[in-house]
């Protein structure tokens, strides 16, 4: 905050903030800092009172009574912030215990150690201090009840599942609330409480309520903008990146669209790691952007692939997915309606993880108007329900679905000696496009020059243009170097072949030359196919596959029986 009477300000928080009768068992509350434990407060406020800026933050642990050691909560919390900023801080905190819920007040000095403003940006400030403190609590006190959670989403500024109840009951431009029971109606005027703070409710002379026709857009733009920030700063904690969350900004792709940059992280959305997933990266025009991808099998690609990797985001037009393909025909084979009983009396074969999935589909479908809800876990399918969900689709994440490529698991700075064809390799052979204009265009070009440097100290090229011969003896050495990782027990390595049957355990992608390669490994053979999200669901299990039209069939479960499920 910005305190034009900052000295006499702080003195006034450092009176109320140590006053008697607030510390434990009704002491005078003692101030701590990072490592003392009862420092001069006054005297280190009075050093910060030209200060531009402080903060004062307040930490209220939903369980703080059962913390052990709050000061040691504090140390924690505020070493963390000190990663996440990328620089030392100067703080004070007191611990009060005076309102039967020990809660915490700190006062921060808002310079860095190179003396700028300490600035934190919306998102930060808004979900990345609330999320430090909510997971070293949930660290050390275990996970809050489902309970605390729904009482929780009453003042939530996103669409929640009272949200439903008052919109079902907005009849006739009036919310009727009868019929819910005393705790429910309770709950409901919370809420309307709070939407009418946000200007998103409106009651009359005769306390009558009533919602605006597009509550449910409202509430889902807001929701999204807050877990975007929030998932965002939560992907690049800790890492690279770690105190440049001021730098965060939201990208969106259209249909063609290419975005290049390192690989900064990825969080889902919401609480289960299978929704929607955010993927933050650093583009080559030096942004420091962050992507919204459909579902969990977009990042699949991604695991195991170190940070700053290179990474390629490509726009393509939305596709009817798999499992509302499956729902438009089971729902025509039963009147219109899908369920879990409908789902098993059309495929009584397919496993119950499975169906999940489709009643997950179906859940999000609801909340973006695309099926109606039956009760009971059955829907109602509509006739276009296909175009329906696209267009859910379109609307909920963007213009186009966004395909991952990996490029190189090797960040810039390490492909300039790298044994073996590089991203910097194929730009300088032209199979790959020139990175374009930015800093880490830049960067890339002046590393591009150390790389043919290097390239020329072997043999390889006249030092910036590149041969189909040049490229194929560093394609042998990227070859021999995975193959050699992977035939470790001196097993045959080998590609798969057009309409040649393979078998074995799949434990291991491999990324080579802008392609991700399965590695499939039998007792003498591991077999590389052309990788693809569907095989995730294999890993650590045998399978048998074949390779057809350029696309691997996959087959896992019991060999030989006709048992499995095929990807």
């Amino acid at each position: 905050m910005k305190t034009p009477n900052a000295r006499a300000s702080l003195k006034a928080c450092v009176r109320y903030f140590g006053r008697e009768g607030a510390g434990e068992d009704g002491a005078r509350a003692a101030f701590f800092g990072p490592l003392e434990d009862r420092p001069d407060a006054r005297a280190q406020v009075d050093r910060w009172a030209d200060d531009r800026r402080h903060y004062r933050i307040v930490v209220n642990p939903e369980d703080g009574q059962e913390l052990a050691d709050v000061r040691s909560f504090a140390r924690r919390m505020m070493k963390q912030i000190k990663i996440d900023t990328g620089t030392p801080l100067e703080w004070l905190a007191v611990a009060h215990f005076d309102t039967g819920r020990p809660h915490l007040h700190i006062i921060l000095r808002g310079v860095r150690d190179d003396g700028r403003d300490l600035v934190f940006n919306r998102g930060y400030a808004a979900h990345g201090l609330r999320g430090r403190c909510e997971a070293l609590a949930t660290e050390i006190l275990g996970p809050r009840s489902d309970r605390t959670a729904s009482s929780r989403d009453l003042t939530a500024d996103r669409l929640t599942a009272m949200d439903d109840t008052l919109l079902r009951r907005h009849d006739d431009g009036w919310i009727n609330l009868e019929g819910l029971d005393s705790g429910e109606r309770a709950n409901a005027q919370r809420r309307l409480v709070h939407l009418e703070r946000r200007g998103w409710a409106t009651q009359d002379s005769q306390c009558r309520w009533t919602l605006p026709e597009n509550l449910r857009d409202i509430l889902r733009i807001v929701g999204e903008q807050e877990a975007r920030e929030a998932a965002a700063t939560r992907a690049i904690w800790g890492g690279f990146w770690g105190g440049q969350t001021h730098r965060l900004e939201p990208l969106s792709l259209s249909e063609g669209e290419v975005i290049v940059g390192a690989y900064a992280g990825v969080q889902p959305l919401k609480w289960h790691k299978k929704a929607a997933q955010l993927l933050v990266l650093e583009t080559m025009d030096g942004r420091l952007g962050h992507v919204r991808l459909a579902s969990l099998d977009r990042v699949m690609i991604l695991d195991r692939v170190p940070e700053r990797a290179l990474i390629e985001l490509r726009g393509r037009p939305w596709r009817a997915r798999a499992s509302d393909r499956t729902i438009a025909q089971i729902a025509q084979l039963r009147n219109g309606v899908y369920s879990k009983v409908d789902h098993l009396v059309v495929r009584p074969e397919d496993r119950p993880v499975f169906i999940e999935r489709h009643l997950r589909r179906l859940e999000a479908m609801r909340l973006q108007g695309a099926v109606e809800p039956r009760g009971d876990g059955r829907f109602a399918i509509p006739p276009d329900y296909i175009s329906r969900a696209l267009a859910a689709d379109q609307a909920r994440h963007g213009p186009a679905d966004v395909d991952v490529r990996v490029l190189d698991v090797r960040p810039l700075h390490l492909q300039t000696e790298a044994r073996g064809v590089t991203w910097l390799d194929r730009v300088a052979g032209g199979l790959e496009p020139d990175p374009g204009l930015g800093s880490m265009a830049d960067e890339a070009r002046r590393l591009g020059q150390e790389r043919a440097e290097t390239r020329r100290g072997w043999g390889i090229g006249d030092g910036s243009k590149l041969t189909d011969k040049d490229m194929l003896a560093l394609w042998k050495m990227e070859i021999d170097a995975q193959f050699k990782r992977l035939g470790k027990d001196e097993k045959l390595v080998v590609k798969a072949e057009e309409g040649q049957p393979f078998s074995g355990v799949y434990n291991d992608s491999v990324h080579m030359g802008g392609r991700t390669y399965a590695a499939v490994e039998s007792r003498s053979v591991v077999t590389l196919a052309p990788w693809r999200a569907g095989l995730e669901a294999c890993r650590g299990q045998a399978l048998t596959a074949v390779l057809q039209a350029g696309r691997v069939e996959f087959r896992f479960g019991e060999r030989g029986r006709g048992l499995g499920l095929e990807l």
